[in-house]
């Protein structure tokens, strides 16, 4: 806390924001329907939203089941929180709506320029969860826990695109869209 500055705390600020749970339904809703709109079909567009529900619901969750305290409340920058520290929701849930989207939003792009946009979105979730450190809102392990719990979501998320996907060819509803999965 006290190597904070107001020029770096206004930025922690700003990039925490980015993970608000308006913007993040915002922007699962525009990926879901974008998805659904370029491949004529709602099934791989539903895990942009079946991910930020299960990350959510599996964050309150563990709240509270595990029921830990957050940092003391001298330590924060904006005013106090009541809900219990872990794992972080923002880290969380941020993670798995920028990471899904940029997977799905990049869609038949070059492989370079995936990739490139999976290291933006990674970058954005690795500030967010740093932000809400620095802003003394949650101890490192409980930005850590976040990530994990995203990871694991996104993972259960991609395969079960595939499961989807590979429902589609079985049932000749049509092709699979191109290689979103890589």
């Amino acid at each position: 806390a006290s190597l904070r500055t107001p020029a770096v705390s206004s930025a922690a600020i700003m990039i925490t924001n980015l993970d608000r749970s308006p913007v993040l339904v915002v922007i699962a809703v525009l990926v879901t329907a974008r998805t659904a709109l370029s491949t004529g079909r709602i099934g791989r567009s539903v895990i942009m939203l079946l991910g930020l529900a299960t990350v959510a619901g599996t964050v309150v969750l563990l709240k509270a089941a595990i029921a830990r305290p957050r940092p003391p409340t001298a330590l924060l920058v904006n005013g106090p929180t009541w809900d219990y520290a872990f794992p972080s929701g923002h880290t969380a849930d941020g993670t798995v709506t920028w990471v899904l989207a940029t997977i799905l939003l990049t869609v038949g792009l070059d492989r370079r320029i995936r990739g490139i946009a999976m290291i933006g979105a990674c970058l954005v979730c690795a500030a967010i969860g740093l932000s809400r450190v620095y802003l003394g809102y949650h101890w490192v392990t409980d930005v850590i826990s976040g990530w994990l719990i995203a990871i694991t979501v996104i993972c259960l998320m991609l395969q079960l695109g595939r499961q989807i996907d590979a429902f589609a060819l079985i049932d000749g509803s049509g092709d699979t869209g191109g290689s979103w999965q890589r």
